[in-house]
Order: C-alpha cells, then structure tokens, then sequence
C-alpha cells in the first residue's frame, strides 16, 4: 500500500512545502516561492559552516523519516533493502555523531 505523499522539502529550507503551492527553482527543484525570492541574491555565495551543519542536521532529519516510514512498511522489503537499510541507519547514526549537538 502506497502512501500519498502531500509535501517533499523544499530545495533551500528543507522544510516541508505543500505540492499544492509549491514553486520550481531553476534546477526544476520544490520550494516556498519565499525562500526562493530570498534566495536569489545568495545563490552564488558560498554556505558558512554553520549553514552546511544546519543543512547536514535536515537532511539527516528527512533521512530518518524516510527510514521511519520504510520501517512501518517492512512487508514490502525484501531481504536485501532490509540489509540496505541496516546499512543506511548506522551511516545515519555516524554522521549524527560528527555534528555538533547545538543545532537541532
């Protein structure tokens, strides 16, 4: 059984956007037509540490929902995603472990 998905992150806050208001940014990617207004003036400049950690701790955020909602669908894995996810969980938990714990 599939599970609609109603909203993906957007491509700058990775924060959840509803596909019903949703914008494209020039790579095609999902966004909230503020960030990408906010965004325009940044595009080129190069992310501070800070940032990259900010952004790291959100994409490990998605990945673990990700991997949550995988879990609740067990019956439809076979023996090899089973073994993947085992592999992407730990990956997951390392880079937890490298980040800094200020930011959540």
């Amino acid at each position: 059984m599939q599970i609609p998905i109603k909203s993906i992150p957007c491509a700058l806050c990775h924060k959840p956007v509803s596909l019903e208001t949703a914008k494209a940014d020039h790579n095609g990617k999902a966004v909230h037509e503020d960030c990408y207004i906010q965004n325009l003036g940044t595009a080129a400049r190069p992310m501070t540490r800070d940032e990259i950690q900010e952004e790291s701790h959100a994409l490990l955020s998605w990945l673990e929902l990700i991997m949550d909602s995988l879990k609740r669908n067990r019956g439809l894995l076979t023996a090899a995603d089973e073994s993947d996810l085992s592999v992407i969980q730990q990956r997951i938990n390392e880079l937890r472990e490298q980040l800094p714990q200020t930011i959540n």
